[in-house]
């Protein structure tokens, strides 16, 4: 006979001392379940979470001063260690020295930073003689940063009345004479001369067409100076040249300039002896160049008649 198992039964069947066991392990149970229940609940009402974002804000200030406390300091720091002009820094310098450049631009050391003007500094510097063009930044860390393009002499200028000297003046290839050169300066530059007066800092399409032949015959010599002298109005001899290794007058004319150029190269390369005691060698004519000797006595009209390959010619110079 099976006997079944009820509450009551089981109530009847067992002792004191297991119900008050049973009782406790019953709370536990529900101990238990009361505790695993706490992790399900619903999130708090939004009046609870007002409330706690409310508490926060007085802390998220707190945290911004603090914050901003490190950067605010950074830039006072820097303006009061760098409102001052401290240094100008120069590149671009050949002809002129930095101290040179640094003074052009009228900034006395110790000017504020924010009164400097990089645009006016740089229209400062352009009116040097020897500055083409200039730029200029003001940095936040303290120092001037300037930048200049120097004007490139190609030849020096003698100006003066009657061939007499009153100044030498550098010149570049645009014709331009810029700026005074001192005496012996730019020695290896081919020498202009020139009667009456120039304004300086205008381009002269003479000067130019002197400056380039300059420089065309400079690669013939030894590397001394070439002398050119400037045509007036109406002088019809045109551009003179004389070349360091060679006592004759050389008349170039007015025209085909680069052309005769390369007739006198041809004509020092042969090495006639003839040069050496020439007056004046004229490369106007169209086929040759025309020796004329040094006057065999005082008061002689005409030199001997060219000798070698140069002969006379019977037409009349082209220019």
């Amino acid at each position: 006979m099976i006997r079944r198992w009820t509450r009551r039964n089981r109530s009847r069947s067992i002792s004191h001392g297991e119900r008050t066991a049973l009782a406790r392990r019953e709370r536990a149970v529900a101990h238990l379940a009361r505790v695993r229940s706490r992790g399900a609940r619903p999130a708090p009402p939004r009046r609870t979470l007002a409330w706690a974002a409310l508490a926060l804000i007085p802390l998220s200030v707190a945290a911004g001063v603090a914050l901003a406390q490190p950067v605010s300091g950074a830039a006072t720091r820097w303006w009061v260690g760098s409102s001052e002009i401290a240094a100008i820094h120069v590149r671009g310098a050949g002809h002129l020295s930095a101290s040179e450049i640094a003074t052009a631009t009228g900034i006395e050391r110790g000017a504020r930073l924010a009164s400097v003007d990089p645009d006016a500094v740089a229209a400062r510097l352009a009116e040097h003689p020897w500055v083409a063009r200039a730029r200029a930044v003001r940095l936040s860390t303290g120092p001037l940063v300037v930048e200049v393009v120097e004007r490139v002499p190609a030849a020096v200028l003698v100006t003066g009345p009657s061939g007499h000297s009153t100044g030498a003046l550098a010149v570049d290839v645009t014709g331009t004479p810029f700026a005074e050169a001192a005496p012996g300066a730019l020695a290896e530059l081919p020498r202009l001369e020139r009667r009456g007066e120039v304004t300086r800092g205008e381009s002269d399409p003479q000067l130019a067409e002197a400056v380039a032949l300059g420089e065309r015959l400079s690669e013939l010599g030894s590397g001394a100076a070439v002398h050119v002298s400037v045509p007036e109005a109406g002088d019809a001899d045109g551009f003179v040249v004389r070349l360091p290794d060679l006592d004759a007058r050389i008349v170039f004319g007015r025209e085909d300039l680069d052309a005769r150029v390369e007739k006198l190269a041809t004509l020092l390369a042969s090495r006639l002896p003839e040069l050496a005691g020439a007056a004046s060698v004229d490369l106007r004519f169209a086929d040759q160049a025309v020796l004329r000797e040094r006057p065999l006595s005082k008061g002689a009209a005409q030199a001997a008649a060219v000798r070698g390959r140069a002969v006379p010619s019977k037409h009349r110079p082209s220019g």
